[in-house]
């Protein structure tokens, strides 16, 4: 069998000869100093120590998937606590808003004004709630560059965008991809029929410059780029960054 053990040089002693302490000194003069033992360490080269890296951010991936879990996670209960309540919130109203749209434009056009700021209120929840989620994400590990293995960055980017820049630790471009998805749901969502159809018994009807944004064309074309895009980013990144 192989000795594994390990033989560590602590180092060599130079003694030097200790007098008797017994005997006076002669000529009557001071008694000598104590005798020293000098040590000199002799440091043995440094051993590199094979760095294990999961190449998952915990953290970052879970405020990717629920804004605010991440930093709840790390302690930061009242950061946290605040992205989550906020989205809550902001769901909430959406979901009040969709569900008594009929009865708020009514009420609008009650008083004299029109019912698109009905629609307007729901955009802009919406987009509070985008701003909340790319906020959650920025706040969630702020712990610089990562290396993952380039397979594992790819496999999370194919299977939510910005999960595989997450884990590369490059923030700001997981927020585009994962903006770019906020958009391309959106989209399909304004292409509904039933939505068309909701709108239509209210007398609100979609600018025709949102209908040509969600065209078919816009409509396919985009997750397929953004989620290419997202897939070689992620690979190309995490491999660049391992031949550091």
């Amino acid at each position: 069998m192989p000795d594994s053990t390990s033989i560590y040089n602590l180092g060599t002693l130079d003694p030097t000869p200790v007098p008797d302490r017994s005997a006076p000194p002669s000529g009557g003069g001071p008694r000598p100093a104590s005798p020293t033992v000098s040590f000199r360490a002799s440091t043995p080269a440094a051993r590199r120590m094979p760095t294990v890296y999961a190449g998952f951010d915990m953290y970052g991936t879970a405020s990717l998937v629920l804004p605010g879990t991440g930093q709840m996670l790390r302690g930061e209960f009242a950061l946290g606590l605040f992205y989550l309540s906020s989205m809550g919130l902001i769901a909430a109203v959406i979901w009040a808003l969709v569900t008594s749209l009929e009865r708020v434009t009514e009420t609008l056009r009650t008083l004299e004004y029109p019912g698109a700021p009905a629609l307007w209120a729901i955009a802009v929840s919406f987009g509070a709630a985008i701003l909340l989620h790319l906020g959650s994400i920025l706040s969630a590990s702020p712990s610089g560059p990562k290396s993952p293995h380039p397979i594992l960055a790819g496999l999370a980017s194919a299977v939510l965008p910005g999960w595989g820049q997450v884990l590369n630790g490059a923030y700001r471009r997981a927020c585009l991809f994962v903006c770019g998805a906020w958009i391309v749901a959106a989209m399909w969502i304004l292409s509904l029929p039933v939505v068309h159809e909701g709108l239509a018994e209210v007398r609100l009807f979609i600018p025709d410059e949102v209908l040509a944004v969600c065209s078919p064309a816009v409509r396919f074309t985009a997750p397929v780029l953004i989620w290419a895009l997202g897939l070689y980013d992620a690979v190309a990144t995490a491999t660049s960054r391992r031949r550091r």
